[in-house]
């Protein structure tokens, strides 16, 4: 066999190997994120391209600063082909992944010697590629497809630009072709953007550029570096027109150590795990919030490793030009992961497996330059024998990646696997207690889920969702001071938390607060759907306002789903308490013409109107009691 069919040949091997590392993801269902940005969304469904490509990546979520407007409509035309079965998407996935195996393989046989040991090299990198169990978030959750087009489209473009001759400058045609390219990774996911880093890299590892050339160099590639850039800038006001910033300041308020004088610290503590997850992934999880990984609150051993992981890994990219294919290695990690380290800005989660996608692509550069130096050593007879060991070596690291990758790919059939995944794995996350306390809560066992949702708590008090729930048990338990409490801690963490700040509302409502909860349901109003106009009713009345009072029960009455004969008959006492009579008999008559069919209704209307006639309808009108008292709409 010449050399060219060898490659094809392995090429093959390689992806062969993909599609297997994914066969256990195929009879996945939706999870997690896939249910609100894929399963609920309509936009998906109508492939409503006016909404994907104007609107955010989730649906009403400007302020995650998120834009991948090309990922999306790559769902809408899945859910078009297979009427929104999962298997078309997680098929689709799978191949995406054998395509970007192929990239990695054509890549590395581009920068190794074309010899026997640089394609041996180029199947053992991409074949640890293909069977990383850390790919297993990006390929079975379907959202994961963001990472592999974007992948595919920066590997595609490193393989065009290393394609071409070494001595001539950038064709138009490869200008062309890698522009084009870099737009695709751009509009599938944010961190595309590092392409021309990468570019660099690559030539700088495979001597292209040198220190002594570097004029030469950069009038070569300044055409190529040009459109790049106008391509990332014209990106960048796109984006800033959808959604109003270039990056989002709180993209996850739940991860209050990730923003202020916390984020470097925990940005550094991250480090350690991504070599982890990179070189030993037997551990893996579907969440890495606290305590999967505790809270760096300052300078500790862990953050030490981390800063010296990224000091020695800045170090070897600095010299890739005499390091060659491993400080290539330290380069494309070190590019690909600062977008989503926290260092430069926060992204919303600490660690997550699908987000080391494409910078795992180092660890196939660093699989394939030791076959290449094992191989590429050996003299006479012990060549074989070299040949035969790394093979056999090669064989067992894949055979128990592949393994680990088939037994981790079902827990992402659904939300409930994923839970369950994580209770098993890792009960020490809060967010494990928390689903705990929930299924105890939904299985009626409030003293169980009072305790699990008390432990959530200690490990984790700063998730502005999870306080919401947490604050909930001591409503229900009729505690509305210490709910209120954990409320109020979930404004200060989430300012724009609609459910915080409605929740506050009703109980100042209810513990006397009208000025508090009017002030809260006048930023609210048209933001929220529901009787928001009735609690309105309710804090006006509170605050005396009576004849306000009574217009908000009558607008609530037109819009009441069900009983408006209650939200008239309060209008009317409202009306009666301002001195206005003809609005509140008008009410009395509208209550008693809706409460026609309920004749208990009709009966407390009557009480009601007689109650106005006789003006005992307030605290000073004589009354033994008020027919509406505890009488809410």
């Amino acid at each position: 066999m010449d050399g060219s069919g060898r490659l094809r040949w392995y090429a093959g091997v390689a992806c062969v190997l993909a599609v297997a590392s994914g066969l256990t993801s195929l009879g996945n269902g939706f999870a997690l994120d896939d249910v609100h940005i894929i399963q609920n969304n309509t936009a998906v469904h109508a492939l409503d391209l006016g909404t994907l490509w104007g609107g955010p990546y989730w649906p009403k979520g400007e302020a995650l600063g998120l834009y991948r407007p090309l990922t999306t409509t790559l769902f809408a035309v899945q859910w078009a082909a297979g009427d929104g079965n999962p298997f078309v998407f997680h098929a689709t996935s799978v191949l995406l992944h054998a395509v970007a195996t192929l990239l990695v393989f054509l890549l590395l046989a581009r920068l190794l010697p074309r010899t026997t040991a640089g394609s041996y090299g180029a199947l053992a990198g991409a074949s640890v590629f293909a069977v990383h169990p850390v790919h297993v978030e990006a390929v079975a959750n379907v959202v994961g497809q963001a990472e592999l087009l974007a992948a595919i489209a920066l590997l595609a473009a490193c393989a065009v630009w290393i394609g071409r001759d070494p001595d001539a400058a950038v064709s138009p045609r490869g200008i062309a072709a890698v522009a084009v390219l870099y737009i695709v990774g751009m509009l599938s996911k944010e961190h595309a953007i590092v392409l021309p880093a990468l570019l660099v890299a690559v030539d700088a590892a495979s001597g292209r550029w040198r220190g002594a050339n570097t004029g030469a160099y950069a009038r070569g590639t300044a055409a190529a570096f040009g459109v790049l850039a106008a391509a990332a800038l014209s990106y960048l006001v796109i984006r800033h027109l959808v959604l109003g910033s270039i990056t989002a300041e709180n993209p996850n308020p739940g991860l209050a150590y990730l923003q202020g004088d916390l984020r470097i610290w925990n940005a550094l503590r991250a480090w350690p795990e991504y070599f982890r997850l990179m070189f030993f992934p037997l551990d893996l999880s579907a969440d890495y919030a606290p305590a999967v990984i505790p809270v760096a609150r300052g300078f500790s051993p862990e953050v030490a490793v981390g800063l010296l992981l990224l000091t020695t890994t800045s170090v070897l990219a600095l010299a890739v030009s005499r390091t060659g294919i491993v400080g290539l290695a330290a380069a494309w990690f070190l590019i690909v992961i600062l977008p989503v380290s926290n260092l430069l800005f926060p992204i919303g989660v600490l660690v997550a497996e699908r987000t080391l996608y494409l910078p795992s692509v180092a660890l196939g550069l660093i699989a394939a330059a030791g076959v290449v130096h094992v191989i590429g050593s050996a003299e006479g007879a012990t060549t074989r024998t070299r040949q035969a060991a790394t093979a056999f070596g090669v064989v067992i690291v894949c055979s128990l990646l592949l393994t680990r990758s088939f037994i981790r790919a079902p827990v992402w059939d659904s939300t409930e696997t994923v839970h369950r995944s994580l209770i098993q794995d890792h009960p020490e996350s809060y967010r494990a207690q928390w689903a705990l306390g929930s299924r105890a809560l939904a299985a009626g066992d409030r003293e169980q889920a009072a305790r699990h949702y008390d432990f959530a708590y200690r490990i984790h008090p700063d998730d502005p969702k999870f306080l919401l729930d947490y604050a909930n048990q001591f409503l229900r338990a009729g505690d509305l001071a210490t709910g209120l409490a954990h409320l109020q801690h979930a404004r200060r963490l989430d300012p724009l938390s609609v459910p915080a700040r409605t929740t506050s509302a009703y109980i100042f409502n209810r513990i006397g607060q009208p000025d508090s909860a009017l002030a809260l349901y006048t930023e609210l109003r048209g933001a929220v759907k529901g009787d928001i106009e009735l609690e309105i009713a309710r804090a006006l009345e509170g605050l005396g306002r009576h004849a306000e009072a009574a217009r908000a029960w009558a607008d609530g009455a037109r819009s009441a789903r069900s009983a408006p004969w209650l939200y008239h008959a309060h209008a009317a006492r409202a009306a009666a308490r301002a001195g206005d009579e003809i609005t509140a008999r008008q009410e009395i008559a509208a209550a008693m013409l809706t409460a026609q069919v309920d004749s208990n209704a009709v009966e407390l209307v009557s009480e009601v109107a007689r109650a106005l006639e006789t003006g005992c309808y307030d605290d000073t009108g004589g009354c033994a009691s008020d027919p509406l008292a505890n009488r809410d709409g």
